[in-house]
């Protein structure tokens, strides 16, 4: 389900059975107004496993899945700040989100930055124009291994599609290769995991 999740049944049974696993779990205040219970959905190879929200559970993000912008942050524990929504580079000690919209068409001429897949492992990037090597920012990128800061890549074909803003794909952890240029700089990243054949047409992969 996309919003919710309200009903439970047991085989082919039409009872549902998700009050009781709810006062299983939570005690019978469970689904009361005011009271608040978090669970947690796992894929498994047979389907969903459902269970009570633990320590033991820790939020992580799913190579090549789509996630709104705003859901980010909750992966790494913060939430964005100010203009931050709107970034394409966000950083936190020890991170660095890359957020990267593959079709400029229709943004100003300063914001249409080389940004490309050159091929299932490799990933052009571009600063914005006032980003300079020596810049706090330029360290952080070319020091990244050095400084045990994880560099996520984030990726959409497009901003939106029949007017709806569109999520970005999660590529995984970048590692730097090369840089050229300055204010802006243009960086080579290696991807952790090669883009899949079945997604290569929809990054724009040359085959």
């Amino acid at each position: 389900m996309k919003i919710a999740v309200n009903v439970m049944t047991r085989g082919s049974s039409d009872t549902n059975v998700l009050p009781d696993v709810m006062h299983k779990w939570f005690g019978p205040n469970a689904g009361l107004p005011g009271t608040t219970f978090q669970v947690v959905f796992e894929q498994s190879p047979d389907g969903y496993i459902l269970s009570p929200l633990t320590e033991n559970h820790e939020r992580k993000l799913t190579l090549w899945e789509r996630y709104p912008r705003a859901e980010v942050p909750k992966y790494f524990g913060f939430e964005f700040a100010g203009f931050e929504s709107q970034s394409g580079v966000v950083t936190r000690p020890g991170l660095i989100l890359l957020f990267a919209t593959l079709d400029k068409t229709g943004m100003q001429e300063e914001h249409r930055y080389e940004d490309a897949f050159l091929s299932s492992t490799e990933f052009r990037w571009q600063s914005q124009n006032r980003t300079a090597r020596d810049s706090k920012m330029g360290e952080m990128i070319q020091n990244h291994r050095a400084e045990a800061t994880h560099v996520h890549l984030f990726v959409r074909p497009t901003a939106k599609v029949g007017g709806k803003t569109q999520p970005f794909m999660y590529c995984g952890e970048l590692e730097f290769e090369r840089w050229e240029g300055d204010k802006p700089i243009t960086v080579w990243w290696r991807l952790a995991t090669p883009v899949s054949a079945n997604l290569q047409t929809e990054l724009r992969i040359a085959r």
